[in-house]
């Protein structure tokens, strides 16, 4: 395991984890790890995204994002996948597509 794999790993269970949870509680058990994270995420649901700005910025996280997306009128954000299939039968989620991002490829003589 290099570095930054063991960085991001769970201390117990080893597993690659995207997300640090500040405890005092050191779990047992599965269930004791699930009900910490479960806990952690709705306390961060409370809190309003800085990103997101009440509707008025945009934030980096898109749908990872842990915190609040809610507009100055009390409304959520909802949150719309696109899924598309490819090649090789899998099935992606796309991002925001712009057609600046097709017109910038675009070379006109």
């Amino acid at each position: 395991m290099d570095v930054n794999s063991a960085l991001r790993a769970c201390p117990i269970c080893r597993k690659l984890s995207y997300f640090i949870i500040p405890s005092v509680i050191w779990y047992t058990t599965k269930e004791e790890k699930q009900e910490i994270i479960e806990s952690y995420k709705a306390k961060l649901k409370s809190i309003d995204c800085k990103h997101f700005d009440y509707g008025s910025g945009s934030c980096p996280f898109g749908t990872s994002c842990f915190y609040k997306h809610a507009y100055r009128d009390g409304r959520l954000e909802e949150v719309v996948l696109r899924h598309l299939n490819a090649e090789d039968g899998q099935t992606v989620i796309a991002k925001n597509i712009r057609l600046s991002d097709f017109l910038s490829d675009l070379h006109l003589r």
